[in-house]
């Protein structure tokens, strides 16, 4: 199965901890075959974009990727 890299970096207010950029594993299946900028993350993807900026549970710092959307309880897109 390939796989595509992305790296996902944050700037400005988005990085309140000065995090730096991590490379995501993103599968075909991952991708909006309708909107080709949508891709949806996995759990475990998305814990690790949450823990690489910031890593303590229930802060509220709003530190993650500008492109980052939650669609509901522990799910998340990204807008590339």
């Amino acid at each position: 199965m390939k796989t595509t890299q992305i790296t996902i970096t944050a700037a400005g207010r988005n990085n309140f901890h000065n995090s730096q950029d991590i490379i995501l594993h993103i599968r075909p299946e991952q991708y909006d075959p309708i909107k080709g900028d949508t891709i949806y993350l996995t759990a475990s993807q998305e814990r690790r974009i949450v823990k690489n900026y910031c890593g303590m549970v229930d802060c509220e710092c709003g530190s993650s990727p500008e492109n980052m959307e939650y669609i509901g309880p522990k799910e998340a897109i990204l807008h590339v």
